[in-house]
């Protein structure tokens, strides 16, 4: 379908055209023609041009200045130079032979008494005639690929359409999960050893990658191609359509179906992510009122779980992760945290653990069924999370995950309690990136019970809550220095203080609470002490 010297050099305004250098130049695709009036070509000549000549703009150049004239054009990929004789020269100079040698651009002479004119229109018509051809094709793609929307088509359906239109095999591969769909399976997995970006075309809106690649169910066969393309994506999850080039390489009226192909996939991928968007938030909202005991009676509630494939005969536990640092990176991270939460839940799927999910900007609930004991269970997820950070690139993503007991279905609210009062106690110790269960917090799962948070003041020394109540400064002074062991220094780098004016607090704490910091006991209760006050209402 391209146009190429070859080509052009069969027109009849070209029968005494003859070309001074190497035929295999003769291959180079022709985009456009133009007469050549300055030397400057590299403010005006691009790839695939045709550059007519009569030697007036060369007739003052130096050898050197020829030189690096056609090295221009050889960067410019120009597709020839076609000087005329016999009217400023006899004979095309020796030099300008050897520069379109040795740079590699086709020279063609023609004789004086063909007309410029002639040239330019019949090169241009067959471009014009191509970009015609082109357009035709592109047109009656876009129409197979309308008519194959009304029939609300699978993504192995599309692929199929565009394999019968371009008549090679193709893949779609999502880049984050690794699933794949292919027309020609046995293609599907490949590995690359060499990859080269397309220069891209008028008729390109996408950008293309042809690669060299290895066929892992084929280990003897030669080296193969494939052309590669990344479809955009609203959610930040990238799929990348492949072509397997089997037949040869992919010809200009291929890319018409091609583009069309991606443009359909586009708006396809779109349209099953705000379908899966509207099913999740109706399943957020079941999940969520399940959790929080917001049902009329028993049966609504067994309705409600049956939505979410919750089995009554079974026993669940409620697991909560929580992002902590999210609102400072949100900007930055929220396609990685989009695609964070897709290949977390779609590998936990993966493992055959079975559960239903509640995804909010920063959180993710789940209600898992019981199939594990705890300690597998948590092994699971803590390899799980951190292979889905680093896959996702969100290693700096500070997550606290917490596990609570397991029960019917009916103590979902009560097990959700457990796990919030778990996140509570991981803020209480100041831990980060932390998955507990609920026998991790140990004696705190007294105090954390929402039911017991105005009574915390009755676990608290008295002179310590005084302390606090009078002097906020040196209770959060004495929660540092316990919990940096009784080091100043430390205290003093955590505080933004001198060490000398921690050991000044540290006086005044022992006289107004007469602490001994010596008393194993004692240290215990003011550390609990300190814990509760942060959970403690803020009236009390």
């Amino acid at each position: 379908m391209q146009l190429t010297l070859e080509k052009v050099l069969t027109f009849d305004c070209l029968n005494k055209a003859v070309p001074l250098t190497n035929k295999k130049g003769l291959s180079k695709r022709v985009t456009s023609i133009m007469i050549m009036e300055a030397p400057d070509v590299e403010n005006w000549a691009h790839a695939g041009v045709m550059i007519l000549s009569s030697y007036f703009a060369l007739q003052h150049l130096s050898d050197k200045e020829l030189q690096q004239l056609f090295k221009k054009m050889r960067d410019l990929n120009v597709a020839a130079f076609v000087l005329k004789t016999d009217r400023l020269i006899a004979d095309v100079p020796t030099n300008i032979i050897d520069y379109c040698s040795r740079f590699n651009v086709p020279l063609i002479q023609i004789p004086k008494e063909t007309q410029y004119e002639t040239i330019l229109l019949e090169v241009m018509r067959a471009l014009l005639n191509q970009n015609l051809s082109l357009l035709d094709i592109y047109h009656k793609a876009h129409n197979r690929f309308t008519r194959l929307a009304l029939t609300e088509p699978t993504l192995e359906e599309t692929l199929e359409v565009l394999k019968s239109l371009i008549h090679q095999p193709v893949t779609l591969i999502n880049e984050l999960t690794k699933d794949t769909f292919s027309t020609d399976p046995e293609l599907a997995d490949f590995y690359v050893t060499e990859m080269k970006p397309l220069n891209k075309k008028h008729y390109m809106n996408f950008d293309y990658t042809r690669c060299s690649v290895n066929y892992e169910t084929m280990p003897d066969q030669k080296t193969s191609s494939i052309l590669t393309a990344t479809i955009p994506n609203v959610n930040g999850v990238p799929y990348q359509l492949v072509i397997h080039e089997q037949d040869g390489l992919i010809a200009d009226e291929a890319y018409m179906a091609i583009e069309n192909a991606i443009s359909f996939l586009q708006m396809e991928l779109l349209k099953h992510y705000a379908l899966s968007q509207n099913d999740l938030t109706y399943r957020n909202e079941i999940l969520s009122d399940l959790l929080n005991n917001r049902t009329e009676n028993r049966e609504e509630f067994l309705q409600k779980a049956a939505v979410l494939k919750l089995d009554p005969s079974k026993s669940y536990q409620v697991i909560v992760f929580t992002f902590k640092n999210i609102l400072r990176h949100l900007d930055t991270l929220q396609k990685q945290l989009f695609q964070f939460r897709v290949y977390f839940l779609e590998q936990l799927a993966g493992k055959n653990l079975r559960f239903a999910y509640q995804v909010r900007k920063d959180k993710i609930v789940l209600i898992m069924e019981q199939t594990i004991d705890q300690a597998a269970l948590k092994d699971v997820l803590e390899s799980n999370l951190a292979l889905s950070k680093k896959i996702t690139k969100t290693e700096e993503l500070k997550i606290n995950g917490s596990i609570s007991m397991s029960g019917s279905l009916f103590d979902l609210p009560d097990r959700y309690n457990q796990a919030q009062d778990i996140q509570r106690a991981i803020e209480l110790f100041g831990k980060s990136n932390q998955l507990y269960t609920y026998a991790d917090i140990g004696v705190f799962q007294l105090f954390l019970k929402s039911a017991n948070a105005h009574e915390l003041q009755h676990y608290i020394p008295e002179k310590l809550l005084s302390l606090h109540q009078q002097n906020p400064d040196l209770t959060e002074t004495l929660k540092v220095f316990l919990d940096t062991t009784q080091n100043f220094k430390l205290t003093g780098d955590k505080l933004f203080v001198h060490p000398k004016t921690v050991r000044y607090r540290i006086n005044k704490i022992k006289e107004l609470t007469g602490i001994d910091f010596f008393d194993p006991e004692e240290l215990l209760q003011y550390n609990i002490g300190l814990r509760l006050l942060s959970i403690m209402p803020a009236d009390n």
